[in-house]
């Protein structure tokens, strides 16, 4: 698993999709919500300024977790495909995996 982490002055950079109710249980079930993942909403600014309320999954218990290897990478290949920073994807790159 992954998970985001509260941290002062850090970032995350993603993607924003419109998904419709059935969309959202159809994660709720791939996530495991409610027993490993809650769902809470965030605010998100996007690249040209707006602010929108969307939400992400966070994992239950709360804590730092180290995705696995090929998780990660399934991660930055999507970070590559949306085309997120450069310097985003060289952070993701950075990050300690479980095995």
């Amino acid at each position: 698993m992954a998970n985001i982490q509260p941290a002062t002055g850090s970032i995350v950079e993603g993607v924003v999709w419109e998904i419709t109710e059935a969309h959202r249980e159809a994660l709720d079930r791939y996530e495991d919500y409610p027993v490993s993942y809650t769902r809470k909403d965030v605010i998100v600014e996007s690249f040209d300024g707006r602010t929108l309320t969307a939400f992400a999954y966070f994992a239950r218990p709360a804590g730092a977790y180290k995705p696995s290897r090929r998780y990660l990478q399934q991660i930055i290949e999507g970070a590559r495909a949306h085309h997120l920073s450069p310097g985003y994807i060289a952070f993701l790159e950075t990050i300690p995996t479980e095995d």
